[in-house]
């Protein structure tokens, strides 16, 4: 943060465990400020809450203006001291934040003030844009390269083995990779629809609650019981802004269900998962303890055996509506329409040979948890190192992981990665050399350079 606003001066109230600036009971609160050598005193008020924030009034000698809370934190005072700008700072050809001035603008922004812009061209993508002085000054770079903007690069378009699972193909043109929007996806084995962030659909694909293999037969069973008996559930409840779910919410009833497996209820030496038992213990008693604080009935069905007498008695003592001989008919019926999927054995045949998670992932429309999951069923799992080393082959330079390269050369992951992937050519340096990158391998970096041809 610039030291333009003395901070000091505005006025703190108490959130959580963190002290924050109290913008809304602000009023005529004398604040100090030091712009480009210009000290002063503001009076600042709150002025009103709206979809971009708060709005402040700062008065400065006979000026007032009506600036957001995050502009003026940023010091963004200019027009009320009286600053007037006429000049452009930067040249045509000038390098600034990996973006190069194209064109020097005059334009209007949004209320009407007129403000000193430029044509820019990102140095990594090629993209071209607009970017105002006070943005490039202040340290923004381009769009495109964070990844702020849509473009044909980091689209879903690109991900072709994802668009049959739109329900509208033409959304994979409106979101990047790494958006955190929902888009409606199909499933491709049920055809029942889900909302999925575009960032895990890309990561992991579609994980259908309906029909998954991975699914334990004891939600398999309650999924049926509640859909049978037609009682309104959402699965896989999230608590609040704690990283837990509740198996089942009955929202009507504002009931959560639980059901506990072996692993709830006794300690199992030969599970493949490390400290089961003791994780399942805290896990449980963090979701009793949210359900005490929220007012949530909540309901722990014993599901450590997987059999359906096991479980209807469960339920039968339960408060759960009984479970008649007509229920147990149509239950069991759907509970075999989602039991079978064929791709299970494929997927395992394929982790045999060698393929990798994230190759099966994309092959089958599942996620590359789905497909660990399923190697660690069958015991064949291997842990693999998950950091891949990487060498820029213009310079030689070997890396310990994609992360590592792009703190070091201010080149996004995502860019590198697309390179090492044959997604793309090249990346873009901040001098806008281009710049080549490989996996690393002890003996393929003379041949690499043969046959991208570096000059």
């Amino acid at each position: 943060m610039n030291n333009i606003i003395n901070v000091l001066d505005l006025p703190k109230r108490q959130f959580g465990n963190k002290e924050i600036i109290d913008w809304i009971n602000m009023n005529n609160v004398k604040v100090r400020f030091n712009y480009k050598g210009i000290k002063g005193v503001l009076n600042v008020s709150f002025y009103e809450r709206c979809k971009g924030g708060v709005k402040l009034k700062v008065v400065y000698k006979d000026k007032t203006q009506i600036i957001f809370n995050t502009n003026f934190i940023k010091g963004k005072i200019g027009v009320l001291i009286g600053e007037i700008s006429k000049n452009h700072k930067y040249e045509v050809g000038d390098i600034v934040n990996n973006i190069t001035v194209l064109e020097q603008l005059r334009r209007k922004d949004s209320r009407g003030h007129n403000i000193l812009s430029y044509k820019v061209k990102c140095n990594e993508t090629g993209k071209i844009f607009q970017q105002t002085q006070y943005n490039i000054a202040y340290g923004y770079g381009s769009p495109y390269a964070a990844e702020k903007k849509v473009w044909e690069d980091n689209w879903l378009h690109n991900e072709k083995h994802l668009i049959p699972l739109l329900k509208n193909p033409e959304d994979a043109k409106k979101y990047s990779i790494g958006s955190d929007a929902k888009i409606l996806c199909i499933c491709p084995n049920c055809n029942k629809e889900k909302h999925v962030i575009a960032r895990n659909l890309y990561f992991y694909g579609i994980s259908c609650p309906y029909c998954r293999p991975f699914l334990s037969y004891p939600e398999k069973f309650i999924m049926a019981y509640l859909e049978v008996v037609s009682i309104r559930y959402i699965h896989q409840f999230k608590l609040g802004e704690l990283r837990r779910y509740i198996d089942f919410y009955l929202p009507d009833d504002n009931l959560a269900i639980e059901v506990h497996g072996e692993q709830h209820y006794r300690d199992n030496q030969n599970s493949k998962w490390e400290n089961s038992y003791e994780k399942s213990i805290i896990s449980d008693e963090i979701k009793r303890k949210y359900c005490i604080d929220n007012q949530i009935n909540l309901l722990e069905i014993d599901g450590s055996k997987s059999y359906f007498n096991y479980l209807m008695k469960s339920v039968n003592d339960s408060i759960l509506p009984k479970i008649t001989t007509e229920i147990k008919l149509k239950m069991m019926s759907q509970i075999a329409d989602r039991r079978f999927n064929k791709n299970e054995f494929l997927i395992l045949n394929d982790y045999k040979l060698g393929l990798s998670s994230n190759y099966i992932s994309n092959k089958y429309n599942v996620s590359v948890k789905h497909v660990t999951n399923i190697a660690k069923r069958h015991g064949v799992y291997k842990n693999k190192n998950r950091h891949i080393k990487v060498k820029c082959l213009n310079t030689g330079i070997v890396y310990d992981s994609i992360a590592e390269a792009s703190r070091k050369t201010g080149i996004s992951s995502n860019g590198i990665s697309a390179v090492c992937l044959g997604k793309r050519k090249s990346t873009i340096g901040k001098n806008g050399e281009k710049l080549y990158w490989e996996k690393y391998k002890e003996s393929n970096y003379k041949k690499a350079i043969k046959d991208k041809k570096i000059n």
